[in-house]
């Protein structure tokens, strides 16, 4: 049974995305995938992962000894049973260092892929100084989340940077937009507001927000500039709230603590547009939502599709199969 462990270089670089879209790749070739997430096997994303991919859940590890002897005993109760396991490391390398996730390389004799998150001032000696830490472990990074007008710069400059010190570049993928959508509940949850109508379609993607006083003439033109939005509104300004629901909507957010007109809920009900009530101002459940979408985690099953056409395209899976001795 072959140990792969998906590690990242900064907060939200993708670990949980890429570990998805691998298993996905390999459960299509007819590979035994199997999933763990050592530190934290109850968390929410472990848990979706599981339940999308259809994988089972890992046996729990044993209450005796120091977490790396547990997972020595779990793992030898399930060698055999498949081809490969992707474990995924909680926290990140930059923060938390290399020593206890290369510790847990070492005893399930595992290979590494690290993900990094890319950023402007991303130092190829930086990836290198992190890389080289698991030594012949380390399989190669993936730079994800590259905004599309800086791909070829990256393909060009860094990536033969960091090659250059001996770290192979598997894949530069990019900030996909639906990829880092949240849902309408995310943005509810986000905000601590409620969901006063069409709470059915609250797992609806959000790929934007508008800000309904952000023009001098907030009408239908100015937000059918965006599709797949949310829109947030003062709860005492129907008129702009009855103009964003002309165009594509995903959900109609009221600040202030002012909930819809009847109007308003007329149109909203007629469009099955979910509609967000919260006592927070504008400008504050804009923030809040800001961040959100700066921690959005991998958990729609919408997102599969787009992952794997992005992944076959942009990852070289031959070369990672090699290392792992799968081809």
């Amino acid at each position: 049974m072959i140990a792969l462990q998906v590690l990242s270089m900064g907060k939200a670089a993708g670990k949980t995305t890429l570990c998805a879209g691998l298993a996905g790749h390999w459960l299509q070739a007819g590979r035994k995938v199997g999933y763990v997430k050592p530190n934290s096997p109850d968390d929410g994303d472990a848990v979706f992962l599981q339940k999308v991919l259809g994988l089972e859940k890992p046996p729990a590890l044993p209450t005796d000894g120091s977490l790396l002897d547990r997972l020595r005993q779990a793992w030898a109760a399930i060698a055999g049973q498949k081809d490969l396991v992707l474990v995924e490391g909680s926290g990140d390398l930059i923060k938390d260092g290399t020593k206890d996730f290369g510790q847990m390389a070492d005893a399930l004799d595992a290979r590494v892929l690290i993900v990094v998150r890319y950023f402007q001032a991303l130092s190829p000696q930086d990836v290198a100084s992190v890389g080289k830490e698991f030594g012949s472990r380390l399989i190669g990074v993936v730079i994800n989340a590259v905004p599309q007008r800086r791909i070829s710069k990256v393909r060009s400059i860094l990536v033969p940077a960091i090659e250059q010190e001996g770290i192979k570049v598997l894949a530069v993928l990019p900030d996909d937009r639906l990829i880092y959508t949240v849902s309408v509940r995310d943005l509810a949850e986000a905000i601590q507001g409620q969901l006063v109508l069409q709470e059915d379609h609250a797992d609806e993607l959000v790929e934007s927000i508008m800000i309904g006083a952000n023009s001098l003439d907030p009408g239908t033109a100015y937000f059918a500039m965006r599709t797949n939005k949310a829109v947030i509104t003062r709860g005492d300004r129907p008129d702009i709230a009855l103009a964003a629901l002309d165009t594509s909507l995903r959900c109609l957010i009221l600040s202030a603590g002012v909930g819809p007109n009847p109007y308003v809920t007329y149109r909203a009900e007629e469009g099955n547009v979910p509609v967000i009530v919260t006592e927070a101002t504008t400008i504050s459940a804009m923030e809040a939502m800001g961040k959100a979408f700066q921690n959005t985690r991998f958990r729609h099953e919408k997102k599969l599709p787009r992952l794997q056409a992005m992944l076959e395209q942009g990852l070289d899976f031959a070369a990672l199969d090699s290392a792992l001795g799968l081809s």
